[in-house]
C-alpha cells in the first residue's frame, strides 16, 4: 500500500471523525438546552396564593410512572379531557428510574404536549433521587424545583412533603408545623401529599417511611388533625383509602410501574367544594399497546448523558491523530526535477 493511498485513508478518517464529533456536539448542546428550558415549566408554585376567589374546583393526583411514558401520556391525555376539568395535576414521586438525568428531560419533554399548558407540581419519590444506594436531591431541585412547598389555590391549602429517601429530616418537621400553625388558618381546607406512606398498606409492609418519620408525623398530624381534610401518597401502585390519625389517607394507583396487588394504571380525581369538602374518585384507564418506548428511552439516555462529552473527546483525539498521520504520509508536492 503506497503512502498516496493510506494518505487518502487517513484523510477520510479524520474528516468523518471530526465531523461526527461535530454533530454529536450540536445535538447534545441543542437537546440539553431544549430540555432542561422544558423542566423549567414544572417548577411549583411556592407559597404562592392562585386562584383565591375560587373555592370550588377539581385537580388529579397521579404517581410513579418509573419512565413508563405512554401509559402516564395516555392518563395525563384522560384527565385534561375529563368532563371534571381539572385546574391542575400534582405528581407524588417516581418520574423516572434510577435518577438517571436525562430521564427527566426525556420525560418532561414526551409530558409536555400531552399537558396543553395543564400545570403540572410534582414532589420527589425514591427512583428520582437515588441511584445505586446513592441519594442526591441536587439534580431532582435543578430540575423540577423545591422538593417540599406549600401553595393555596382557592380556599385550599397544598402541602408537599419530601419522603424520597425514607426519611424526612428535622428542618423539614419543623417547617411543617410552621405552616400548619402559620399559614393553615387562612384556609378553610388542606391538603398534604408527598410519595411514601406514613403506615403500612396492605401488600408492602416495607414500602412506607422510617419508623422515627412516622412517629414525628403522626405527633404533628394528631395535633392539627382538625386542620387536614386529606393527605395523598404514591410508592405502593395501587388506590387504597386508610385513616392515620384519624385522617382520610389515599395511595394512588399506578402510573406506569407494576403492582403486585392491582394492575390497573389510573389516577385520583378530587373536587373541593366550600360546602361539601375535599371528595376523592379513583379513575382506572385502559392501558396503551405498549408498555415503554425503549428505543426512545435508550437514544435519549444516551444522546443527552454528560458521558457523550467523553465520547466526542475522543473522536477529536482520533482525528487529530488521522490529521498528523495524513500529513505524515502524504506526498511531496516540490517541483518536478528537470532531469
Amino acid at each position: 500500500m503506497n503512502k498516496k493511498l493510506i494518505s487518502r485513508i487517513l484523510s477520510c478518517i479524520s474528516i468523518t471523525l471530526l465531523a461526527t464529533a461535530f454533530i454529536l456536539t450540536l445535538v447534545h448542546l441543542y437537546l440539553g438546552d431544549r430540555h432542561f428550558d422544558t423542566g423549567k415549566n414544572f417548577f411549583p408554585p411556592e407559597s404562592q396564593f392562585i386562584q383565591t376567589d375560587n373555592p370550588d374546583f377539581n385537580f388529579a393526583i397521579m404517581s410513579d410512572s418509573g419512565n413508563n411514558n405512554l401509559v402516564l401520556e395516555k392518563i395525563i391525555r384522560h384527565a385534561r379531557r375529563s368532563d371534571q376539568k381539572y385546574a391542575f395535576f400534582l405528581y407524588l414521586g417516581d418520574l423516572v428510574m434510577n435518577r438517571h438525568e436525562t430521564y427527566f428531560y426525556w420525560m418532561l419533554s414526551e409530558i409536555l404536549p400531552k399537558l396543553h399548558h395543564k400545570p403540572f407540581y410534582m414532589v420527589p419519590g425514591n427512583h428520582d433521587v437515588i441511584h445505586d444506594g446513592d441519594t442526591d436531591k441536587s439534580f431532582y431541585r435543578s430540575v423540577m424545583g423545591a422538593t417540599y412547598y406549600w401553595f393555596g389555590y382557592g380556599n385550599t391549602l397544598f402541602i408537599g412533603l419530601d419522603s424520597s429517601a425514607e426519611y424526612m429530616e428535622n428542618e423539614q418537621f419543623l417547617w411543617l408545623e410552621n405552616i400548619l400553625t402559620k399559614i393553615s388558618p387562612h384556609f378553610k381546607h388542606c391538603i398534604i401529599f408527598s410519595h411514601r406512606p406514613p403506615q403500612i398498606i396492605p401488600g408492602y409492609r416495607d414500602h412506607k417511611m422510617d419508623d422515627e418519620s412516622i412517629e414525628r408525623l403522626r405527633a404533628i398530624v394528631k395535633k392539627y388533625h382538625n386542620k387536614i381534610d386529606a393527605m395523598f401518597f404514591g410508592h405502593v401502585h395501587y388506590f387504597s383509602e386508610q385513616k392515620f390519625e384519624g385522617v382520610p389517607i389515599y395511595t394512588t394507583p399506578t402510573a406506569g410501574q407494576g403492582s403486585a396487588v392491582d394492575k390497573r394504571f389510573g389516577y385520583i380525581g378530587v373536587q373541593v367544594t366550600d360546602k361539601g369538602g375535599v371528595n376523592v374518585t379513583p379513575v382506572f384507564i385502559e392501558p396503551p399497546e405498549y408498555r415503554r418506548e425503549y428505543f426512545e428511552l435508550f437514544w435519549a439516555a444516551q444522546i443527552l448523558t454528560p458521558k457523550l462529552r467523553g465520547i466526542v473527546t475522543v473522536l477529536l483525539i482520533l482525528s487529530a491523530l488521522s490529521a498528523a498521520g495524513y500529513y505524515a504520509t502524504k506526498p511531496s508536492c516540490g517541483k518536478p526535477s528537470r532531469d
